[in-house]
């Protein structure tokens, strides 16, 4: 996947098709599953309510800000399953700061 996304994001501007393609039948739909998830938590009083499209944002950018970037950029190897874990544990407990009610 990582290979897949470094190549979808180096040929954007040569094959911009290519690269609506890769959004829509990848990171769209996820976007679009979150929105979704999060919107009825928010209707059922888990989350606070706001714009569950940016609150997907939020949580999906402290995911990717750490080890994945650095991994992505080819700076790291991946991390190790520990680190991951607490990187994910920080960011759904900074997440859950912002939006429990």
């Amino acid at each position: 996947m990582v290979d897949l996304h470094r190549l979808a994001i180096g040929e954007a501007r040569r094959f911009p098709e290519l690269a609506r393609l890769f959004y829509e039948r990848g990171p769209a739909r996820g976007k679009a599953r979150m929105r979704g998830y999060l919107a009825e938590a928010m209707a059922r009083g888990k989350l606070r309510p706001g714009d569950p499209m940016l609150a997907g944002r939020m949580f999906v950018g402290m995911l990717q800000a750490g080890s994945p970037q650095l991994h992505m950029l080819g700076v790291e190897t991946p991390p190790a399953t520990a680190d991951l874990d607490a990187e994910i544990e920080m960011a759904v407990d900074l997440f859950l700061r912002a939006w429990a009610p």
